[in-house]
């Protein structure tokens, strides 16, 4: 079940996947990653479960789950709701051609 405030202090899986409109690459691609929340901040966290300092990020910019497996399914899912849009998009191209 994604967590939608993570608390300070709150040891999280975390997850994005964003495509953006101007550029043919991702946006925001973060596979299903160990961390903490500290002061609005996401944190990866080593194997011996300490902080690692250069990879702050904005903790909005992330999606968060407590197991790794509900991140797994998260993950997939935000990949299928952007497989939907493209092939609807795909969709209204091909209705739009003149024959």
């Amino acid at each position: 079940m994604e967590i939608v405030n993570p608390q300070n202090g709150q040891r999280v899986w975390a997850c994005a996947y964003r495509t953006t409109r101007s550029k043919e690459s991702m946006a925001l691609k973060e596979r299903p990653v160990y961390g903490i929340i500290q002061n609005g901040y996401f944190y990866k966290l080593n194997k011996k479960e300490q902080i690692v300092v250069s990879s702050k990020i904005n903790k909005h910019s992330r999606k968060y789950t407590n197991t790794k497996e509900e991140c797994t399914e998260l993950y997939n899912n935000m990949i299928e709701e952007q497989i939907n849009f493209l092939r609807d998009l795909i969709y209204e191209c091909e209705i739009d051609k003149i024959f």
